[in-house]
């Protein structure tokens, strides 16, 4: 059992958090055109970004790996 539970606003995220939003929707538009339609390209990336925290963590290297893996997987290639 925990006894205290605390979280840390740390403002240098807040800061990233409008690029790491930029990047997600150029990402998004860059592939639209090689991508299926109907395919959601950012929940494609969110759920590559999710399953890929244990090994990545957190971060711009993080996200960019990421980002490549979805875009192969998402084009197939």
């Amino acid at each position: 059992m925990f006894d205290v539970i605390a979280f840390d606003a740390d403002d240098t995220l807040w800061f990233s958090e409008d690029s790491f939003r930029k990047y997600e929707t150029e990402f998004v538009n860059t592939l639209q055109p090689f991508v299926a339609e109907g395919v959601d390209i950012k929940a494609a990336l969110v759920a590559t970004e999710r399953s890929n925290i244990d090994a990545y963590g957190y971060g711009v290297k993080s996200f960019g790996l990421s980002a490549m893996e979805a875009a192969i997987t998402l084009t197939n290639g």
